[in-house]
């Protein structure tokens, strides 16, 4: 089923879109705990860089759940099975 094929596309093309985000939030903290930073300034720049990345990962996840939605729905249907909803 084309469907199916498309999910996987869509699935492998969202991880390929993550590695970028995930580097640059790594690079961000390997390169900030370098600097030797106050623990209390460590949390709030964690913090921050962590709410920038969850958005990242967040947008990346919900721009393709529509399309994904659908194609499990008629899957869930035709094939009497149940894909999880994103």
């Amino acid at each position: 089923d084309q469907r199916v094929y498309s999910t996987i596309d869509i699935a492998t093309q969202q991880m390929k879109e993550m590695k970028p985000i995930i580097n640059q939030f790594m690079d961000d903290m390997t390169a900030y705990a370098s600097s030797n930073p106050s623990e209390e300034e460590g949390q709030a720049f964690v913090a921050q860089k962590a709410q920038v990345f969850q958005a990242k990962v967040f947008n990346l996840r919900d721009r393709d759940s529509l399309r994904l939605n659908a194609f499990y729905e008629g899957l869930n249907k035709d094939y009497k099975i149940t894909l999880p909803k994103e």
